[in-house]
């Protein structure tokens, strides 16, 4: 049998020093490829490095919040706190968004604007 314990659906498992650690998907900032690696930044400044992919670490992840901002990073949009035009600011940290990446990117925030009903 495949199946995903119920209590542990908002966390994965990180190979780290000879053991597994588990890692709440919440805690996850920032993922940046980099090469046959994925460096994964936790919100309280940890580090891990994965042997993997980036596409393969966002299907794993399979979670709305991870949303691709270039071809070697994603963000975790539950920590966005300001878009300026290419740049993403999640806990005062800066991340530049591809220019191929910007539109995708801003139509998945949920923005209000201004103007007439449709």
């Amino acid at each position: 049998m495949n199946s995903t314990i119920t209590v542990l659906a908002d966390s994965v498992f990180i190979s780290h020093k000879n053991h597994y650690e588990r890692l709440p998907k919440a805690d996850i900032l920032v993922l940046t490829a980099s090469g046959a690696y994925v460096d994964i930044m936790t919100v309280d400044n940890k580090e891990y490095r994965i042997s993997t992919y980036l596409a393969n670490v966002l299907e794993q992840l399979n979670d709305p919040n991870f949303v691709r901002i270039s071809r070697k990073q994603a963000v975790n949009a539950a920590y966005l706190d300001v878009v300026e035009h290419n740049t993403v600011f999640l806990q005062s940290r800066r991340f530049s968004i591809a220019k191929s990446y910007r539109q995708g990117f801003m139509d998945s925030l949920p923005i209000l604007r201004t103007g007439k009903k449709s």
